[in-house]
């Protein structure tokens, strides 16, 4: 017991003596440098930020990517050019519509159909033939803030222009205080065009003639020069820092889907009713008419297709009466209804919605969203009573609505109808 006391009691004072040793030393010297010392002993290495990396963005009409830059760098885009391009058998193949982002197909008056075509991410330096506007261009070109170029329409489609903040071109503009004009009529198909040295846009002609009114065609390619000089009075640009989109993106696997081969839109009448073709070597839906491929008349774009085929359906309703013309044929595009997504080969069912400001979104009925394919998109607009045709990969058909099949007499008078309305008006 008595030597454990004395082993505690050493060890007790050799901690004591190691205290005052460090006691002593942490005293010694120069303050100033011990306090050096001390700071510096506690300075953590710095660690260098990662250089922030771009990242892609992409086009707002189609989500195929653009470029690569720094968030709040990217570049800013043009508002698309909104060009009303005709689709009867006189104006076949049209040119330029293949490179469409968006394009929306619906009936006008007399049964024929006609193209709002939306142009941004490939814009054609010659397009046409140019027709004259309908109502449901009100709704659509505001959705995508729209550059609007036609050829003349009707006194109730001007009225509801006036009352819009739609910034449009139409071919009875003149020289519009600009020295340019950028319509031009032609006798022979266009077919290509390029540019000279001097970057004048020149035509290159097929050994087709073409005639009045099916033969207006505009130079595209020098439009956001011709628009931003004649809306420069009002300090616009034709530049959009903040552009409207589609949304694109992956189905979610929840949702029910149907494998599809052919889809046969019932517009009216066989020519203006259209097959789409899943090709699934193009990814796309590849368009036919009258059991032909329906072709560009450019032969760089041959037969147009597009990633999405998306039927819009809206009611058609007749507007207010026009002294010898009768009454005009009302779609409104802003609001709601059902649609169908064919896209990737399968249909999905769902429903469209917007408030007149920005594209239409699409959900299914549980309210989660579809997403539209990368590429281009063709809206079908049709009539609450139309139904598809669906043809699946074993031959199945889901039977739609019948084609109209007019006696010569009902023939004639629809083509009497449809001429009626297509002489334009100007302003």
């Amino acid at each position: 017991m008595k030597r454990m006391k004395q082993m505690w009691c050493r060890a007790a004072v050799i901690s004591f003596v190691v205290l005052l040793a460090l006691v002593g030393f942490a005293g010694c010297g120069d303050k100033g440098e011990a306090a050096e010392e001390s700071s510096q002993a506690v300075v953590l290495e710095e660690v260098e930020e990662p250089e922030p990396q771009p990242e892609p963005y992409y086009w707002p009409l189609t989500g195929i990517e653009y470029g690569q830059a720094l968030p709040g760098e990217e570049d800013d885009f043009y508002y698309p050019l909104s060009i009303k391009i005709e689709n009867t058998p006189e104006a076949r193949p049209q040119l330029g519509i293949a490179r469409a982002d968006v394009v929306y197909e619906s009936v006008t008056e007399g049964g024929i159909t006609r193209f709002n075509c939306l142009f941004q991410s490939d814009i054609p330096d010659y397009v046409g033939p140019v027709r004259s506007a309908r109502n449901s261009d009100i709704s659509i070109v505001p959705e995508y803030d729209g550059i609007l170029f036609f050829s003349g329409t009707n006194s109730d489609v001007w009225a509801s222009l006036g009352q819009t903040t739609i910034k449009n071109m139409p071919a009875d503009i003149g020289k519009g205080g600009t020295d340019m004009n950028l319509y031009k009529r032609e006798s022979v198909r266009p077919i290509g065009s390029s540019r000279d040295e001097d970057g004048k846009i020149v035509v290159e002609h097929g050994s087709g003639g073409v005639y009045s009114p099916h033969n207006l065609y505009l130079e595209a390619g020098d439009c956001y020069e011709w628009a931003a000089a004649y809306w420069e009075k009002y300090a616009w640009s034709p530049v959009d820092g903040n552009p409207n989109r589609l949304m694109f993106g992956d189905l979610d696997p929840s949702f029910v889907t149907e494998e599809v081969t052919e889809v046969y839109m019932p517009f009216s009448t066989g020519t203006f009713n259209p097959t789409w073709v899943w090709s699934a070597a193009d990814n796309a839906f590849l368009r036919e008419v009258d059991g032909k491929p329906f072709e560009d008349a450019d032969p760089a774009s041959g037969q147009v297709k597009a990633n999405n085929v998306v039927i819009l359906w809206a009611p058609h309703v007749l507007g207010p009466f026009i002294e010898n013309k009768g009454n005009p044929l009302h779609i409104n595009l802003a609001g709601s209804g059902e649609a169908q997504i064919f896209r990737d080969g399968v249909a999905v069912k769902g429903k469209w919605t917007t408030d007149g400001t920005v594209p239409p979104r699409f959900v299914d009925d549980s309210g989660k969203e579809i997403f539209l394919s990368p590429g281009t998109t063709w809206f079908q607009v049709l009539d609450t009573d139309k139904i598809p045709t669906i043809t699946g990969p074993g031959g199945t058909v889901t039977e739609g609505t019948e084609e109209e099949v007019l006696t010569p007499e009902e023939q004639a008078a629809a083509e009497k109808e449809a001429a009626t309305w297509d002489v334009e008006e100007a302003a």
